[in-house]
């Protein structure tokens, strides 16, 4: 009688001195973000969204300096605009300095969103449009920093999104005091 158990035929016990026990493995074959980790955007992916973001910078500087031509200077509703307009500036020539730092050429276009913007009729239906902008860059840097690995483009992002979220509250107020049909400061 051949004995149940044999220890040379063991699979457990007789291992091939060369070779893996188990099959390979395909993890890096599987998307990044599977295991949690989000995928990192390539850089040149990174200066598409800046330029896709620089172009929202111009238009919303272009369409806060017409609101700006529209309004009475040095009056609380002008100031709180000059004060947009120059956050607008001044995240354009951020975006600029993130570009070519990164060795690429910003985009010398606006978007098409200020043409859009200009169609509309009243002050209060602008702001309002400003914000939907204001909201939708500040949307697509929350949505982007989690994929970006150069640290020095995520301060500056982080930067503009709190920059837009503190303008979006300003122009939202001024907004209502326009619909409300004076300008005296709401603060």
């Amino acid at each position: 009688m051949k004995a149940a158990f044999d220890a040379k035929r063991s699979p457990v016990l007789h291992r091939k001195e060369s070779g893996y026990s188990s099959p390979p493995c395909y993890a890096h074959e599987i998307a990044p973000d599977y295991f949690g980790e989000p995928p990192i955007m390539s850089a040149e992916e990174i200066v598409r969204f800046l330029n896709t973001l620089l172009e929202a910078e111009r238009a919303g500087a272009k369409l806060v300096a017409a609101l700006l031509s529209e309004h009475e200077p040095h009056t609380p509703a002008w100031k709180r605009l000059a004060d947009v307009q120059r956050d607008e500036a001044k995240n354009c020539a951020i975006l600029i300095d993130l570009i070519e730092r990164m060795s690429d050429t910003a985009s010398p276009a606006t978007s098409d969103f200020l043409r859009k913007a200009l169609a509309v009729q009243g002050k209060a239906a602008r702001l309002q449009l400003l914000n939907c902008a204001q909201s939708w860059v500040a949307r697509m840097i929350n949505e982007a920093l989690p994929y970006m690995e150069q640290g020095f483009v995520r301060g500056p992002l982080f930067a503009m999104q709190e920059s837009h979220l503190l303008n979006i509250e300003a122009c939202e107020e001024l907004a209502k005091t326009l619909e409300a049909g004076w300008q005296r400061d709401p603060r």
